[in-house]
């Protein structure tokens, strides 16, 4: 079993007084065999952005988002404000797992991956999720807030419970399927012309909408047994194929609408 080795490489604290935002920066120094790797994080409180770049370090900032009120002076002397922020992270081979302990506070990160960097993210609370300029597989989680890729290379599983979901792929993978789910938000898509993909769609109070020529399967009889009774009903699901068909996409909202556009 390979080793775990916490890894701080470098921690460059950029602060102002106590009475202005706060901002630290965890530098992580990754081996070239690592790459390309995956990034873990779980945000406890506060958003994330990912934006991928041309390197081969990872560099993650956390900042304050509410201001701290400056303590008074007591006895003549000034409080001298300790760490704010707790960030560190392990790397185990090509997996780094980047952690943060924030005491309650509200902590937004930005934080810049090499391009071929697969994610797995979650954000639990106050806070909205961005991806941008990533080759890779990517799996989002979002209580509560927004879910937004750009310029996407690979797949993606993304959840929100109330917030939106924004997806647009430069390409996909050819053999990965996908799924996208919001219980209150919307779902725009936005997939590459050529893509290959049979889709399985519902909106309970929503519209679908689609400037795709989508091949609809006819509705197929669903069976439900309770006790010695067999329920008979249609399929509430709305499936068909792009193109030549492919992996499946799993696209749900309760009340949100579904956008799919060629890009």
């Amino acid at each position: 079993m390979m080793k775990r080795n916490l890894v701080t490489i470098s921690l460059l604290a950029v602060v102002s007084s106590f009475a202005f935002c706060q901002s630290e920066q965890l530098v992580i120094n990754l081996p070239p065999a690592s790459l390309p790797g995956t990034l873990i994080f779980e945000n406890p409180k506060g958003s994330i952005k990912i934006t991928g770049f041309d390197g081969d370090v990872i560099l993650a900032t956390g900042t304050l988002r509410f201001r701290e009120a400056e303590s008074p002076a007591i006895d003549g002397m000034r409080r001298i404000g300790q760490n704010a922020l707790d960030i560190s992270a392990e790397v185990n081979g090509n997996k780094v797992t980047l952690m943060s302990k924030t005491s309650g506070k509200t902590v937004d990160f930005d934080i810049k991956v090499p391009r071929n960097f697969s994610l797995k993210l979650k954000s639990l609370d106050n806070g909205k999720v961005e991806i941008v300029n990533i080759n890779g597989e990517i799996e989002v989680e979002n209580v509560n807030g927004d879910i937004s890729l750009e310029n996407i290379s690979g797949s993606a599983v993304l959840s929100s419970a109330y917030g939106n979901i924004t997806a647009v792929f430069r390409e996909v993978n050819p053999t990965s399927p996908m799924m996208f789910t919001s219980f209150e938000g919307d779902i725009k898509l936005t997939l590459p012309q050529s893509v290959n993909a049979r889709l399985k769609m519902k909106s309970e109070k929503g519209e679908i909408l689609s400037d795709f020529d989508i091949k609809e399967d006819k509705r197929q009889a669903v069976v439900k047994k309770n006790d010695n009774t067999q329920i008979y009903s249609l399929e509430d699901w709305v499936v068909g194929s792009i193109n030549a068909g492919g992996p499946e996409y799993i696209i749900r909202s309760y009340n949100g609408k579904i956008t799919i556009r060629k890009r």
